[in-house]
């Protein structure tokens, strides 16, 4: 082989690799925003038939633990977490 048909496929195959990367990553995007929407279905059905034998109070106790972030806490009226206080 010549040195210009190996150069060839170096190439070939640096943009087949540069390809797949660029469908991996889209995928991953999607599938994102696949997640955010699930997300936002459900917090939409919850909150939708709330009045329907959901406990919304037992629900939110639940999901205390679950929130970290204090903006997430405070969104849904729960108290800021306590910091941990570290003494040096």
């Amino acid at each position: 082989m010549s040195k210009s048909s190996i150069q060839d496929l170096i190439k070939k195959k640096e943009a087949l690799e540069a390809k797949i990367e660029s469908l991996k990553a889209r995928e991953r995007v999607q599938q994102r925003k696949d997640e955010t929407r699930k997300k936002i279905l459900l917090g939409a059905y919850i909150m939708e038939n709330q009045g329907e034998g959901i406990d919304w109070e037992g629900s939110l106790k639940k999901l205390g633990p679950f929130l970290q972030r204090e903006n997430d806490r405070k969104l849904f009226g729960l108290e800021p977490l306590k910091q941990e206080e570290t003494s040096t």
